[in-house]
């Protein structure tokens, strides 16, 4: 019967991607009946049944794990047949660890591991992530365990050598209206690739919701503002 399907449980900010005509979802954060938790489980939607993965003991944020932590509001990107999934949130703090997941051989594999010294983001959530080629970008976000801690900075993740390498500095001030040069803080934003370009719309600005549009050309690492912030932009702190 169709209610005796077996469906992934609700969520929210989980990792959510198609791929080789296939559905993959991933973690994220529930309140139901067994309480409050983050998550990490992995579910397959295909031929219009969903399907969940096993999951391994070796469970965490290094390469020493064959699968990714819980986590929730982790950064995501992916390609013709790999997810590749970005930090996040859980109850230990925020990480950095890069993980690729295969979708045709239904496996994990950790790229680099949690980072806290280094040449290596800070660790966050709800960061903006794109894949374009053999590099991963991760833009922004922000930190539970330091609320102002508000991140505007840009990382490149170079797949071919398995290094972080910073574009972008956290630098002063957070702008978005037609004098900003490059983005303020940004997390929770929108954001999508279309060949060379990466776009990037609205989300948490340091004073509140905010509705500025960028353009980020991925092979010359320059920004453009297509359109500033609304002046009616709502401010809450």
């Amino acid at each position: 019967a169709e209610g005796d399907r077996v469906s992934p449980p609700a969520r929210y900010t989980p990792v959510f991607h198609t791929v080789e005509g296939r559905v993959f979802l991933f973690g994220g954060y529930t309140e139901d009946g067994r309480g409050k938790r983050k998550l990490n489980d992995a579910w397959i939607y295909q031929e219009r049944a969903w399907r969940q993965l096993a999951t391994p003991a070796r469970q965490g944020y290094s390469r020493e794990s064959d699968w990714p932590g819980v986590r929730y509001g982790s950064m995501s990107a992916r390609d013709d047949r790999y997810v590749y999934v970005c930090g996040g949130a859980s109850d230990e703090g925020e990480h950095n660890d890069l993980w690729r997941f295969d979708v045709l051989r239904e496996e994990w594999q950790c790229v680099s591991s949690d980072a806290f010294e280094g040449d290596a983001p800070c660790p966050r959530y709800c960061a903006a992530m794109a894949l374009y080629g053999a590099h991963v970008f991760i833009l922004g976000g922000r930190s539970r365990l330091h609320p102002k801690r508000n991140f505007k900075d840009l990382w490149l993740f170079d797949l071919g050598v398995n290094k972080w390498r910073q574009i972008q500095e956290n630098r002063q001030p957070h702008l978005y209206g037609e004098d900003a040069r490059y983005p303020g803080y940004h997390a929770k934003s929108a954001s999508a690739v279309s060949g060379r370009y990466w776009y990037l719309w609205g989300g948490e600005g340091i004073h509140g919701h905010v509705s500025d549009f960028w353009r980020f050309d991925l092979a010359e690492h320059a920004w453009s503002l297509l359109q500033p912030a609304r002046k009616d932009d709502p401010k809450f702190w």
